[in-house]
């Protein structure tokens, strides 16, 4: 059986741990969270940059090295013929 939650009582819990918490922050804890989520979201987006690039080299290097490959059986199994 699913409780019953109502939407005031779900709002009051919320608004209260907000306005419970705001007192015990301080504002060198928001600027220095500030500043963390900052650098973490700079070396995120590097790291993803970097490996798009160097996943997209390595495919593309793998798919070259195939081509040539077949290619080169291609002309083998003209030669056979």
């Amino acid at each position: 059986m699913m409780p019953f939650r109502s939407f005031s009582t779900v709002m009051g819990t919320c608004g209260g741990t907000v306005l419970a918490t705001l007192p015990v922050i301080g504002s060198d804890d928001l600027i220095r969270t500030g500043i963390l989520a900052l650098v973490g979201a700079v070396v995120s987006f590097s790291v993803s940059f970097s490996l798009k690039i160097v996943v997209k080299n390595f495919f593309s290097a793998q798919f070259k090295s195939d081509v040539r490959f077949q290619k080169k059986k291609d002309k083998e199994e003209e030669k056979r013929f």
